[in-house]
């Protein structure tokens, strides 16, 4: 639960997914541009550090781009051995485990499908 924590203490708006909704505590001008972006309906609960007691996808901080710009910069990419940083959009700082990639989906992809990888060509527009 250190994101939670880590979010907190930066003045992060925190979102997280869980059985199907986006899970948030707290206000932000931000607040409802993923569940816009995703289609997915937005639940608030009082604590969301206590609320998730799984594992989550990932875990997003959303705030005004110059902080989630300084905490990029600061984290470098990694929150720690387990957990990488990106941005898929100025405002958002996502969280989620090192694993996790592009790359990574679709060699599983290929290999469920019996494709070799030499045959596939593959583009996206964020950095994860």
């Amino acid at each position: 639960m250190q994101l939670f924590d880590f979010c907190r203490e930066h003045k992060l708006f925190v979102l997280t997914y869980h059985e199907g909704f986006i899970i948030y505590e707290g206000d932000h001008e931000y607040m409802n541009i993923e569940s816009e972006l995703t289609g997915l309906p937005m639940k608030r609960v009082d604590d969301i550090k206590a609320y998730i007691q799984a594992d989550v996808p990932k875990v997003m901080g959303v705030d005004y781009v110059p902080n989630i710009t300084s905490l990029n910069i600061e984290l470098a990419g990694h929150f720690n051995e387990e957990v990488d940083v990106t941005t898929s959009k100025p405002y958002f700082l996502e969280f989620m485990a090192r694993d996790v990639s592009k790359g990574n989906a679709l060699a599983a992809f290929c290999e469920k499908l019996n494709i070799d990888l030499s045959e596939v060509i593959a583009f996206g527009d964020k950095l994860k």
